[in-house]
Formats: structure tokens, sequence, C-alpha cells
């Protein structure tokens, strides 16, 4: 029980404890309170004198601070009115506001408020309080100015003194101007800044100052924004042949106008070949290559400057800086003729020889002997190394473009050279020789060898390490081509070695000599203690045989000679030298010695001549030749397959093709080349390409826009595309078209017209095959690739190539292989060659004349037709008078005039020629035009004067008026018709009076119609008996196709009996042999009647029929003038079908 009420005790002191504590908290905290704070701190403040100005303080605090103002410039506290009647324009209330109910310039200065509470205090920063003004004058205002398009403008204006600060704002012409899209800004010091200014932003600026003394407008500034030149119509590049005109265009547009101005990039515009335009453009005459460059057409004002370029590119044929020089060459040597040329397109170089051969530029391998060694290289010139005899001739270079081609020749003549390289027959010995005596090394020419080639003068040159011996007091050459060494030197040791030149052949002695200085006499290892002799050399072998021989090696047979007594001259071998004629190559040494009497030699070349001969070697030297072996002739080599004839075929067909290129060379020349790939045994088999070319239709190589860019280049009928319009595209070389250019220059023979009808067109079916020999050499670094040319074609044609390859043999014929994918290529233009046809003329008036033609077949005319020439010629009368003592003389004197017309239109077929006099006869030539020039002019047309033509058609229409002549031609076809029926009638009387016997119906050709025309006769020219009882002419005969006897049918019948009974039959011997005569007759007659029928519709008929118009007839308004082509003879009616 103690216990419970001690707990309960403890508790109720624990809680009034707390409560105690909570109290004396509180009662701390409320003493406490807080700080003041300003929360809103006063601002300078500005008014016009007189008015009212308050500054505002806001403070915060427990307690509620107290806001008292004070005037920092005189450090005095400001008082209300109601504390100081001196302050009674100044009110302060309770919220701490200061307010000066009439502001006046005493009031001027600094103030900041104090908040205060039993915490403590607080101050403001000091304030300005003053009187508001704004000054009339700007400090800076804005200027004129005068900024490109595009450009940053900047407009200042520093406003005028005032308090507050004034604030600056802008008016362009009169009207606030709103800031845009951060465009136009007005910046903090009051400019106005406009970015990317344009026309629009031209025109008057002001600025404006404000504040709440007042605003001012400062001086307005004109801002114009001029444009910088912008071309309306840049210069475009020009392409231009030499000689021509080039005119570039250029016009600009700008504010202010521009001035243009042209200029040549790395160059100066010739003045007097050049003249610049009012409108801006610049005509260059008559174009030189250098007048090829870059242009500048430059536009400048003050905004600034602009420029535009163009590209004149001058085409000129090619022209020749180098031309080669006749030249004699010794066989073997190397001949280079030099071509260099110029122009542009870039020309082609190729070299032709009189033997009809091309060479071009990298020239791929052929097996054309003339070929071998012939080369072309990049820059023009013509290689032949090493030169042989059947070189000789005359070689032309040629450099083509479609600009032109030149020509340059030089003639090679090749001498002979010796038959073969020289023989050396003792060489330098390598030898000990004591300092300071003399030293002769022998270089001896085979002696056989000398007297064979007697008709040269050998040359000897010697050698020490290599390096040419030069003449001096110490080395000489001696007249037999040894070399003599005065007072020997140390200096003088090294490997000496001579070369012998004999007619352009040069051979060296394979083993140098090498030749050691000592300071006495012997040499301490007792070698070479004397000189060596030439009887001391070992001796040459006996005689050398072939053996046998392969592809690359041929087997030697040395028979020796007894060896010398000489000591150390047991060991004996033998050296080979080896020579080829048909490799051009000299001796040759072979590199191992042999000591067996067994000689082979390999790593020869198949199919290929040598020669051989063996030398004796020992330790005293080496031996004088054998004789000369006979020439040997290796082997070919056998492929590594063999083939049966069934698998040849198969092998062909793997021919593969690829890197064709076809290359105009000539407007007539094609060089065609490509790669071939395939395994080696289809390389082996091929021995040779048919190159198969045809004719193809011109659209075939300007239809594809790739082929025509291509041929946009270099040919010029393509260099202008407006030419080729609709209307020439369908026409270039369609059949249909060819087809009727061959009619019409067909019927032009048979018309009255001038000129002659061009060639027929070419079978696009006929196919041209030119074959070449080719054999696969795979040790060539151009093994896979071959070429062929291409002559004789014609020009502006489009020819398809193909290539096939073959395999030949004798026993087989030739096998064809594959063949490639067909290529086009377009030759180049040349100048018509057929003049235009059908050339008609007519007069319209006394001085105008129309002229009418038809053009040139695609065939003749090498090229798109630009336009015709007119060559008129006029022969002038002028009579002149003249008196002298009384007498009256008149001359008369006479001159041709000529007048060329121009057409510049390809498609033109007619022309009005003005101007003319009617007195005066014409004659006429007519020519077609291409790219390439003036074709072939037309036979001459001789045209009468105006007066004698119109006159004479005029004289002709009023004769048909005349009324006697309408009488007589009335009067005359009255007398006809009276003629043809007293002929009918007399026909008739005739058929009716004639006697004629009774023969029975089986016996023929005794009818009416066969003599007298009164009977019938069939279709094969039998005549029928007339039958008293037949009616109308018809008989028993089922066969009623005849022909009846004309007028004397009708009465046949009737006259039958009456000549039955007059005249008995004749004999029947006397009967057949009339019934033969008259049958032979009649089928002569009906035979010679189809012939005269066939033959009068035959054109050559027509054309003779033809040849007979007279040349003068009328036409529209006029005569028309139609000039004869000769008329071909008339064949005989046997040859005719």
């Amino acid at each position: 029980m103690f216990n419970s009420i001690d707990f309960k005790s403890n508790i109720m002191s624990f809680i009034a404890l707390i409560a105690l504590s909570h109290m004396v908290i509180a009662s701390v905290l409320a003493a406490s309170g807080n700080d003041p704070v300003i929360t809103n701190p006063p601002t300078a403040m500005s008014a016009l004198r007189g008015t009212s100005l308050s500054l505002t303080c806001t403070a915060v605090g427990d307690p509620k601070p107290r806001i008292t103002w004070y005037n920092a410039t005189s450090g005095r506290q400001v008082h209300s009115m109601s504390d100081d009647p001196v302050h009674s324009m100044i009110h302060l209330d309770s919220s701490g506001k200061l307010t000066f109910l009439s502001f006046e310039a005493k009031f001027e200065g600094r103030y900041y408020c104090n908040a205060s509470n039993e915490h403590g205090s607080t101050v403001s920063d000091p304030v300005w309080a003053r009187i508001a003004y704004l000054n009339d004058k700007f400090r800076s205002e804005p200027q004129s100015k005068s900024v490109p398009t595009g450009s940053t403008i900047e407009i200042e204006c520093d406003p005028p003194d005032g308090q507050p600060r004034p604030e600056v704002s802008w008016r362009k012409n009169g009207q606030s101007i709103v800031p845009e899209d951060g465009r136009i800004v007005v910046m903090d010091n009051g400019h106005l800044r406009i970015m990317r200014a344009g026309p629009s932003d031209a025109g008057e600026y002001a600025c404006r100052a404000k504040n709440i003394a007042g605003d001012q407008l400062s001086a307005s500034a004109i801002i114009s924004v001029k444009s910088k030149p912008v071309f309306r119509v840049a210069p475009s590049d020009l392409d231009r042949m030499q000689g021509e005109n080039a005119t570039f265009n250029c016009a600009a547009v700008g504010d202010p106008a521009p001035t243009l101005n042209w200029r040549k990039d790395n160059g100066q515009i010739v003045k007097s070949r050049s003249f610049s335009h009012s409108n801006g453009s610049l005509t260059v005459f008559n174009l030189a290559p250098t007048d090829a460059g870059k242009y500048i057409c430059e536009a400048s004002n003050s905004a600034g400057t602009n420029e535009a370029l163009a590209t004149l590119t001058v085409r000129f044929k090619p022209e020749f800086r180098e031309t080669p020089v006749d030249q004699v060459a010794v066989e073997g040597h190397r001949v280079v003729f030099r071509c260099r040329v110029v122009g542009n397109p870039k020309p082609n170089i190729f070299w032709s020889q009189d033997k009809g051969m091309y060479i071009f530029p990298n020239n791929a391998p052929n097996d054309d002997e003339k070929l071998r060694g012939v080369n072309v290289t990049t820059d023009g010139s013509l290689v032949i190394d090493p030169v042989r005899p059947i070189h000789q001739g005359k070689y032309e270079c040629h450099a083509n473009s479609y600009a032109g081609s030149v020509q340059s020749s030089a003639t090679l003549t090749v001498t002979a050279r010796a038959a073969l390289a020289p023989i050396i027959s003792v060489g330098p010995q390598s030898q000990s020789v004591t300092r300071g005596q003399d030293l002769q090394l022998n270089c001896e020419l085979d002696l056989e060898y000398q007297r064979a080639h007697a008709r040269f003068n050998p040359q000897t040159i010697w050698y020490k390490d290599s390096v040419p011996i030069r003449k001096t007091n110490r080395f000489h050459v001696n007249y037999d081509g040894s070399l003599k060494i005065y007072e020997l030197q140390p200096s003088d040791r090294g490997n000496y070695t001579c070369a012998i030149k004999v007619g352009g052949k040069v051979t060296t002695w394979p083993t140098p000599a090498i030749i050691d200085v000592v300071n006495y006499q012997a040499s301490p290892d007792g070698m070479n203690r004397r000189r060596p002799d030439v009887s001391d050399l070992p001796r040459p072998p006996r005689s050398i045989a072939v053996t046998d021989k392969g592809a690359d090696w041929v087997l030697l047979k040395v028979t020796p000679r007894s060896s010398p007594a000489v000591p150390g001259s047991e060991l004996v071998r033998y050296q080979v030298e080896y020579l080829s004629h048909d490799l051009g190559t000299g001796w040759q040494l072979y590199p191992h010695l042999f000591e067996s009497e067994t000689l082979k030699v390999d790593g020869l070349r198949s199919q290929t001549s040598y020669q051989f001969l063996v030398r004796t070697v020992n330790s005293r030297g080496v031996s004088k030749p054998s004789t000369l072996s006979p020439p040997v002739h290796t082997e070919a080599e056998t492929p590594t397959d063999k083939f049966g004839y069934s698998e040849i075929p198969q092998h062909l067909q793997n021919m593969g093709y690829k890197d064709f290129r076809l290359q105009v060379m000539k407007k007539d020349v094609v060089r065609v080349l490509w790669k071939v790939q395939a395994r080696q045994n289809t390389l082996e088999l091929t021995h040779g390409f048919h190159i198969n070319y045809r004719v193809v239709p011109l659209h075939r190589c300007i239809d594809d826009n790739k082929v025509f860019q291509q041929y946009k280049n270099s040919h010029c009928s393509l260099k202008n595309e407006q030419r080729l319009n609709y209307h020439l595209r369908s026409r270039l070389d369609r059949p249909d078209t060819r087809a009727s250019d061959v009619d019409a220059s067909s019927s032009s023979a048979a018309e009255a017209s001038s000129g002659g009808g061009g060639e027929h067109s070419p079978s696009y079916a006929r196919q041209q095959t030119k074959t070449i020999s080719w054999r696969y050499n795979k040790k060539a670094a151009s093994a896979n690739t071959v070429s062929a040319t291409l002559s004789d074609l014609m020009s502006f044609s489009c020819y398809e190539v193909t290539v096939e390859n073959f395999n030949k043999q004798a026993m087989y014929g030739e096998t064809r292989g594959s063949r490639s994918e067909p290529h086009t290529v377009l030759t180049w233009e040349y100048f018509p060659t057929k003049p235009p046809s059908n050339i008609r003329a007519s007069w319209l008036s006394n001085t105008s004349l129309s002229l009418s033609w038809t053009p040139p077949p695609v065939t003749d005319s090498n090229g798109i037709l630009t336009g015709f020439v007119i060559h008129l010629r006029e022969p002038a009368s002028v009579r002149q008078s003249q008196q002298s003592s009384g007498n009256s003389t008149s001359g008369l004197e006479s001159r041709l005039v000529w007048r060329t017309i121009s057409i510049n239109n390809g498609s033109a077929n007619s022309h009005v020629i003005t101007g003319l006099d009617p007195a005066a006869d014409y004659t006429l030539h007519l020519a077609a035009v291409n790219c390439q020039g003036e074709g072939t002019r037309s036979p001459p047309l001789r045209i009468p004067s105006a007066i004698y033509s119109l006159s004479a058609a005029q004289e002709k229409k009023t004769l048909l008026k005349e009324p006697w002549f309408i009488s007589i031609m009335v009067i005359g076809i009255l007398l006809w018709l009276a003629v043809c029926a007293v002929v009918i009638f007399a026909f008739r009387t005739r058929c009716l009076h004639r006697k004629k016997p009774y023969y029975k119906p089986y016996n023929k050709g005794v009818g009416g119609g066969g003599s007298g025309g009164c009977g019938s006769v069939d279709a094969s020219g039998n005549a029928f008996p007339l039958l008293s009882k037949s009616s109308g002419g018809q008989d028993d005969s089922s066969n009623g196709s005849r022909f009846t006897g004309g007028v004397g049918h009708g009465s046949g019948h009737q006259l039958s009996g009456e000549l039955h009974q007059q005249s008995p039959p004749p004999p029947p011997d006397l009967l057949d042999q009339q019934q033969q005569q008259q049958h032979q007759s009649a089928a002569n007659k009906k035979q010679q009647q189809q012939q005269q029928q066939l033959f009068s519709n035959s054109p050559m008929h027509i054309h003779h029929m033809q040849q007979q118009t007279p040349l003068l007839m009328l036409g529209h308004g006029g005569p028309v003038v139609d000039q004869m082509l000769p008329a071909a003879p008339m064949p005989p009616p046997a040859t005719l079908p």
C-alpha cells in the first residue's frame, strides 16, 4: 500500500515538472522577438517640379519595426509636416512611405530609410530623388548611309541627357518600328540594328527619346539598301572551231545598275579581234587556239561585285610541231621517226607504211612479220628496233580528229649488215706482267669471217672493268685491233675485254682477261710466269655435229684434236657459243663448261634457228673457235593436252572477250582492240580471228543516249543536238529512207534533172570479214590483247562489229569458235560526195527564180546536212557608145559575175532567188554542205532569161486563144475523122469481096484472121475456119477463148460457101507447108509483140522515151528548166526477160 502511494506521487511530480518547463520556455521566447528586415527598399525617383514624389520602404520584424527617413546628403532625419512646420510639404505615413507633395529643387538629394524595433535596426541604400528633365539636343543622331543587300545595318542614336534616362524608340517613314524575330533590334545603347537588310528596309529613319519630362525626335537619316549585281544571263561554255566567232552573253541587274567588264583568266583578250557589245556580250572573232581559256564576266556597282565564268574551247585541226625526216639505218640498229602533233580535240596519231600496213600506239602483239619490233610511242614517235630489210620503205604519220587531218611522210632506207655476227678468233688472255713493261692484248677477227665480210671495215672497242678505254699516250689500239699498253702501272690492274663491230653487228669477247701488274719478274706462286703466246693456247675441236634436238635444246657431238705436249694442259673443257638469226641476237655464251664430248645446250627458244661454235679451254687459255655448225631449227612446243578433232569445237567455244574497244582513226579506218580470256587450251588452239563487220541503220549509233554522248565530242555533226530533231532522226539511215533516196535518185535519171541519182543503199545484211592470224604467247606482256584494223569503210556510217576465233588445220580445215557480242562504231564525217538531184528552176517573175531539188541520199551525205550552197553565174552585157569625129561606134563588153548563196537549213528542198536581171541568161551549180564543208557540185544548169521564157509561155497561151488557130484545129479533127471512116469502109469492103477456099476444120492457119484480119484467131495465134453453118464466127471448138478477126468477124460465115465452090483445095503437101509457114509467122509475130510490149513498159524504155523531152518545158508561172541526163543505150530485145 505504501509503495503504490509513492508511485502515484512520483508521477504527479513528473507531470508538474514538465508543465513548468514549458511555461518557462514560452515566456523566454515571448520575451526575445525579431530584428527588423527591410523587404522593399526605396528606389530612385524623379518628378516634375511642383508635383508629388514618393519613396517607399517596407520592413518586417517583431515587434513591428518603425520606419524613419534620412537625407544622406545632409545626414538629417526627414520629418513629416505634423512634426515640423518647415517640412509642411512632406508627408510620412505609418507604412513608411515618404511623400513630397510639391517636389522642389530644395528637396533633391539622396534618401534612405531606417527600420528599427526593440531588438535592433537596419538601413537601406541611399537613392536619389530628383526633379525630372529632358534636354533637347541629342548627343548623336542617325546618319544617312548606303548598304548592300544582305548586310547588317546599325544606325546610331545617343539620346539627349535627361532624368530619368530617356527611353529610345525608332520610326521609319513616320511609322513606329516594331522589332521582328530578332532581325530588327533596338540595342541597350539605343542603336537600331537591322540584320540581313533587304530593299524593303530602305527608307527615312529617326530615333525618339522619351521620359516623364517629355520626348524629343532626332533628325532623319536616309538609309538606302543597294543590291549587289545578280546575273540575269550568265555566260555559257562555248565549243568552237578555229576561225569561227564566239559570243558570250552576259546580263546582270542590281541597284544601282551594274557595269559589265570582261577579262580572261591567265591571259589577255586580244582587243583587235574582240568586241564588247552595249548589252554586255563579248564577241571574239576569227578564233585562234590561243583564245581558248576561261572568260570572266564581272558585274560591279557600289554594292559589290559578282563574277560569272565560262570556258571557251577552240577546236583546231592537227598541226605538226615536229615532222619525221628521211633516215638511213644499218640493219639491226634502232630507228626513231619523230612525229609531234598538237590539236583540239587531241588527234589520234598512227603510222602507215607504203606496203599497206597500219601501226597504232600500244600495238597488240601480232604474228605479222612486218610488225615485229615496230611500235608507236605515246608521243606519236615510230620506233623500229631492231630494223630489218623488210622495214624499208615510206612511212607516213597520220594525225586525225574530226576537226581535220594532216600527214607527213619519211623514207627509211635499210643498208645491209653482216650476215653473221663477228667471230672473234683470239681474245685477250689473263696474265701477270711486271710493272713498267709494255703489254699487248690480242683481239683477232676470224680469218674466214673476215674474208667473207671484206666489204665491211671492222671496228674494235676495248673495255676495262666494263668501261670503254679512251686513247691516250699509254693506251693505243693497233690496226689489227690489238690493245697496246705502255709502261704498265699498278692502276692498270683489272679485267680487259674487247668487242668487234662489223656491218652493224657486234660481238664481245665473253671471258674477260684478268691483268695483274707485279713488281718482279715472276709471281710467287709460279703462275703466268711468261706471257701467253697463241701457239700455247689449246687447239680448237676438229669438228662439231648436231646429233639431236628438241623444242628448247640441241645435242652437240665434239671431235677433239690431239692435245699439245704442254705441261698442265691435261684438263680439257669445252665452251659453247651460239647465236640466233631469228631473234637478231649476237653471240651468246652458254653459262656452263662441258667436260665430256657430248654437249647438251638447253634453254633455247622453240621454232628458232641457231648456229653453234665450240672452243677448247684449259689452264693456258681459250682456243680459237671450231668450225661453225650449220643452222639448227628447234622443234615446236608440244601442247600439254592432246585433242582430237571432235574436241576442238568445244574448246574453241570457251573463248571469252572483254574490254572491247573501237577507235575511229580516219574517216574510213577503225581500229578494233579486245582482250581474250579463256583457259590455256582454248588460247593455244586459237589460230586467228575473223572480224565481221557490216553497216547497220545509223540510229543504232545515235539513238542510245550513252553512245550519243560518247560521239558528241568526236563527231562534228552531233555537237549541235538541235540538228538532231525528230525530222532528221527519222531520216537518218532508216531502210525506208534509203530506199526512197534510191528511188528518187533513180527517177531523177528518168526525169529531166541535174545531178544524177545516188548510189544504191548498202545492204544491211551484207557482212564483210577480215581475218587475222594470232598465236598465243604466254611469255609476252600483252599475250591476251589482240587488235585489228578495218579500212575502206564508208564515212558517217554505223558499223556493227563482232569477233570470232577459229582453228585451221590442213587436214580438217577451219573450225570456228565463239562470237563476241556485237559492238557499234560511228565513222567520221566527210564532205558530201554526191550533189542534190532533180534540180528544177522556174521563173516566178522577171526578177525572181524558184529553185527546187532533192537532197543527196543519206549514203552520200557523209554527215548531217547543215545547208546548201548555190553558185550562180550571170553573164552581164554592158553596151558602151562612143562618138568620135562624127562617127558612132558601139562596143560590147562581157564579164562573168559569180554569186554564192548560202542556205543554212539542211532539210531545205527549195529556194527563191531574187534580184535577178530579166534580160540575162544564168548558169548555176548546187552543192550540199555538212560540218566538213561543201560537197560535190552539180553539173551546170543553164537557165534562159526571164524575158524569153515568160514571153514564150505567154505566146503559147495567146496562140491557143486565137480564132483562126481554133478553126484550123476543128477542121483538122474533122478531116482526121473522115479519113478514119474511109479507111474503115475500105477495110470492110475488102473483107466482103475477098475470095477464100473452104477448108476442113482440122486444117489450121487458113482462117480469115490469118491474113486478112476477117477471121478468128485463138490465143495461140492459130486460125479457125469460118463455117457456113456457124453463126457469129463461132465453131465447134469448146475453147471459146480466141481473138476475133476485127472488122471482118461478122461476115466470115456468109462467104464460106461461096469460097468453097469457087476454089478447090490445094494439094496436101502444099497445104502442110503453108500451114507451117503461117503458124511460124504468127508465133514470131506474137513473140515480137510481147517483147515490144514488155520493152515499152520497162524503165529503160521510159528512160529512152523521156530522154527526148525538150530542154524548156512550161511550169507554174513560166517554163520549167530541166537538165537532161545522158540516156543509157537501149539493149537489144533478146536481152530482155
